[in-house]
């Protein structure tokens, strides 16, 4: 079980660090007081899990739609009428995060 957690933890911090995410933003964004956050031991079954495999997905759909890191980087940090924001800003709520992963993911099925 461990070595899950340890899995999830790398890639998610490897997804953040594509995405020019800090440590302290990714713990926001998993809804972990950063004190706490052992970006080693991410249980995938957990709420902050569960969440870290939506930011996984969302560098994904990203890359796969826009093609290198840099681009998904400046479309992250772009105003999209879609959310009334950027869509990192979106990413600290479920919903928010939930909806760039769903924004992306659609645009790259097509």
């Amino acid at each position: 079980m461990q070595e899950k957690n340890r899995v999830l933890a790398t890639a998610v911090m490897n997804a953040a660090d594509r995405l020019g995410l800090s440590k302290s933003e990714v713990a926001k964004i998993l809804a972990v007081p950063e004190i706490n956050f052992d970006e080693s031991d991410i249980e995938p079954a957990s709420h902050a899990g569960q969440k870290a495999i939506l930011l996984i997905r969302l560098h994904y759909a990203a890359h796969a739609l826009l093609e290198d890191d840099e681009a998904a980087l400046a479309w992250l940090n772009t105003s999209n009428r879609q959310f009334g924001s950027t869509p990192r800003a979106q990413l600290l709520s479920d919903i928010g995060l939930q909806s760039v992963v769903d924004y992306l993911e659609a645009h790259t099925s097509k």
